[in-house]
C-alpha cells in the first residue's frame, strides 16, 4: 500500500512539474486557449503528451491492476488547447506506448477489422 501511495505522489508530482515548466516556458504566448496560434497548442498538445507518457512509464500497480494517470494530460491538452492540442497529446501518447509497450494482439486484430470491405449491392448478403 505503501508504494501506491508514493507512487501516485510521484505522479501528480510529474503533471505539476511539467505543467509549471510548460507555463513558464510559453510564459510570453499565456492566456493558451483554443483560440490561440497553431504553434502554441502544438506545443502545449507536444508538453503533455510527454508528461503522459511518463505517467504511463511510472505506472501505479496495485495486485494485478495497473494505473496510470495520462487521462489527467489528455483533459488539461483538450480543455485549454482545444481539439487540435489533445490531438498532439493523443498522438504522442499513441507512439509513446507502442514503442515502449508494443502492439498488443487485441490492438492488431481491431486494426485488421478495420480493413476496408467490397460494397455489396442492396438486398444482397
Amino acid at each position: 500500500m505503501e508504494t501506491g501511495i508514493n507512487s501516485f505522489l510521484i505522479n501528480i508530482s510529474l503533471i505539476f512539474l511539467f505543467m509549471s515548466l510548460t507555463l513558464y516556458v510559453m510564459r510570453t504566448v499565456l492566456p493558451i486557449q483554443p483560440t490561440s496560434p497553431l504553434f502554441v497548442r502544438f506545443w502545449f498538445g507536444v508538453s503533455n503528451g510527454l508528461t503522459a507518457i511518463l505517467l504511463t512509464i511510472n505506472s501505479i500497480e496495485l495486485g494485478d491492476a495497473r494505473i496510470d494517470l495520462r487521462l489527467i494530460p489528455i483533459a488539461l491538452s483538450a480543455t485549454f488547447a482545444g481539439p487540435f492540442g489533445a490531438i498532439v497529446t493523443l498522438s504522442l501518447i499513441f507512439i509513446g506506448r507502442t514503442t515502449l509497450h508494443g502492439m498488443s494482439a487485441p490492438f492488431v486484430e481491431s486494426l485488421q477489422s478495420l480493413e476496408p470491405r467490397k460494397p455489396t449491392p442492396l438486398g444482397v448478403g
